[in-house]
């Protein structure tokens, strides 16, 4: 098992110093003990690594300042990890990119699902079961 806190935390620094500049964008972790398999665990990391990364490149990039949050959490028998910005948004009836397909692809291989809201700012939230397939 990998425990999530540390390491979502320690992710979500590195994307920030990385991609944020000079840019006053202000990153926020919840994490939870949880501690999934490695292959989820790897999983979680790759959707945070999308999403963050995503939200740095379109929500923030007309130089708005803003807030991205990254949570890792255990809900009953599921895990979810919630990527939300408050930053541009996405346009009503625009189709998902690579990112975004990819991270649903993740998401159903791992037997879940994702959940998209729009709005002022995106969140993302793929949810899978805890046990493996």
């Amino acid at each position: 098992p990998v425990e999530m806190g540390a390491f979502v935390a320690g992710l979500c620094g590195d994307i920030r110093r990385s991609m944020s500049g000079d840019r006053p964008i202000d990153v926020a972790v919840e994490d939870d003990p949880a501690e999934p398999d490695c292959g989820r665990a790897s999983a979680v990391g790759f959707v945070i690594n999308e999403r963050m990364t995503n939200a740095f490149k379109h929500a923030f990039s007309d130089g708005r300042p803003g807030r991205v949050t990254a949570a890792f959490r255990r809900r009953g028998d599921c895990f979810e990890i919630e990527v939300a910005d408050d930053g541009a948004g996405i346009a009503a009836g625009e189709c998902p990119g690579l990112g975004q397909t990819l991270v649903a692809l993740f998401a159903r291989q791992l037997g879940g699902a994702l959940d998209r809201a729009a709005g002022s700012g995106t969140r993302h939230l793929p949810r899978f079961p805890a046990a493996g397939p």
